[in-house]
């Protein structure tokens, strides 16, 4: 099999790290403040995998646990040069590691990693980094020379400033890191101070963390007026959907994202359903049930596979795919009666299992015009060969290798534009960001599902990406101007 034909079947994570090294995308795994713990283990288990390395550099702090998830897996020949910056780190690093079958895979560098990069006698096959961003710049510089043809710079720290993407190298070797949403805004040089609510580590030495909760709006409104904010981008589901844009505008705060009966489009995917079958937008055939035995009584004849999605917001994962008339029987009581996601699953939605390429597009829109970003691909489901539930996004590549113009034009004619119409003609006219989730079916593209608000992770692929000003874009959009 080739590498392409790899691709084209595994929808998986090691199918979209492929791709992307493949078709030389930008690509990111999972977003900074996922990027730990066990999570974090099975990703360098995944490229040591799929690049069977030799010859394996990690720096950063508090080695160990990823030090054991590379020597996990390498093959047995493998060596993994750790370094362990922190030289008070060192005795808890020697018995941790000195601990397990793998330790004499693994040799130990303790120290100023500026010192010990040059003396390394050895080349790489892969390198991770895991750096301060006031130091990472430093260690790429070094140890670029020393990554093999054909090698990969991995680099992952929530500080992490995107830089690596501005730093020219050949094409016989590959980087991959991680950009934020605030990245991308503070680029403009109009840009004084960032201020984020409620913030968190991973951009606290960019922006003024302000604590609190992403969902308390009468402290939003507080914390614009206490701080003279020019301009608020709203970016996360739960407070669009509550109405934080319409609260911040009523105050005089210009707002990038959509007013409350505006969000409602990904706030109700009975909304979103109903709208599409109005204004005849491509989507899977459904239902949509309030009473659990009426619901029970349908995935009794319904045909199988079958998708059960509960009506309200689930952090991504309110969508169970169904194989059986037990696990349909289930999906819609574990929602209904159980309220596996509370309230939101008060209401479910069953619909028809679509087949296809999936493709993510995000939308910039004014409520008239609409300005799609690079196409992108998700890839949704846990455990190797797509066996687990649903997830709000296991990995993401862009672009999105299926998604031609002849396709992009056709979702343009029927999906983007009839959409924003719709929205419109309903009193409901959206301004921010739509994202577009699509399945590529055998009858044409149709929609999975709409978000309010830049994907994710999906937006850590397309950003980069984005050649013009992300704040002269919001400014537009919040004017009314984006044509």
């Amino acid at each position: 099999m080739t590498l392409d034909e790899y691709i084209l079947n595994h929808s998986d994570e090691e199918g979209a790290l492929l791709s992307a090294l493949n078709r030389d995308a930008n690509v990111n795994l999972l977003r900074p403040r996922m990027l730990s713990g066990h999570l974090q283990g099975r990703i360098l288990k995944m490229f040591c995998r799929m690049l069977r390395p030799r010859r394996v550099l990690e720096i950063g702090t508090y080695t160990g646990y990823a030090t054991l998830c590379l020597a996990e897996g390498t093959e047995d020949d493998a060596l993994i040069h750790t370094l362990e910056i922190n030289d008070e780190m060192e005795d808890f690093i020697m018995k941790y590691l000195s601990r397990s079958p793998l330790k004499d895979k693994i040799k130990l560098h303790i120290g100023d990693a500026m010192k010990i990069i040059p003396e390394l006698d050895e080349t790489f096959d892969l390198v991770f980094i895991d750096a301060d961003k006031r130091l990472y710049s430093d260690y790429y510089d070094l140890v670029f020379p020393k990554v093999r043809p054909g090698g990969l710079i991995l680099a992952d720290n929530t500080l992490w400033d995107g830089k690596v993407l501005e730093k020219p190298h050949p094409s016989d070797k590959q980087t991959i890191g991680i950009l934020s949403f605030n990245d991308k805004i503070k680029e403009d040089p109009r840009v004084e101070k960032i201020f984020a609510l409620p913030g968190n580590g991973g951009i606290a030495a960019d922006a003024i963390c302000l604590g609190g909760s992403a969902v308390d709006i009468p402290a939003a409104v507080a914390a614009a007026r206490d701080n003279n904010i020019d301009f608020v981008a709203v970016a996360p589901d739960d407070p669009l959907v509550l109405g934080m844009v319409d609260a911040l505008e009523a105050e005089g705060f210009p707002c990038f994202g959509p007013r409350k009966n505006a969000a409602i489009i990904e706030g109700s995917k009975a909304f979103s359903k109903d709208l599409m079958k109005k204004y005849g937008i491509p989507t899977a055939a459904y239902e949509t049930f309030t009473d659990l035995s009426k619901a029970l009584a349908y995935v009794e004849a319904c045909p199988l596979p079958t998708v059960v999605k509960a009506d309200g917001l689930a952090l991504g994962k309110g969508v169970l795919i169904c194989e059986t008339r037990e696990e349909a029987r289930e999906a819609v009581r574990s929602m209904m009666e159980g309220r596996l996601f509370g309230d939101s699953g008060a209401t479910v939605v069953i619909e028809e299992f679509l087949t296809g390429p999936e493709v993510s597009v995000l939308s910039f829109t004014d409520g008239e015009t609409v300005v799609p970003m690079v196409s992108s691909m998700d890839h949704k489901r846990a455990l190797d060969g797509d066996q687990g539930l649903n997830t709000g996004g296991m990995g993401t590549i862009a672009p999105n290798p299926y998604y031609t113009s002849e396709v992009a034009a056709e979702c343009m004619e029927k999906i983007f534009l009839p959409t924003i119409r719709a929205m419109k003609a309903e009193g409901r006219p959206f301004k921010g960001c739509l994202y577009f989730g699509l399945m590529l079916t055998a009858e044409g593209p149709k929609v999975i599902e709409y978000n309010c608000r830049f994907g994710d992770p999906e937006t850590q692929v397309v950003l980069p990406l984005l050649e013009s000003s992300l704040l002269e874009i919001m400014l537009a959009v919040s004017k009314g101007t984006l044509a």
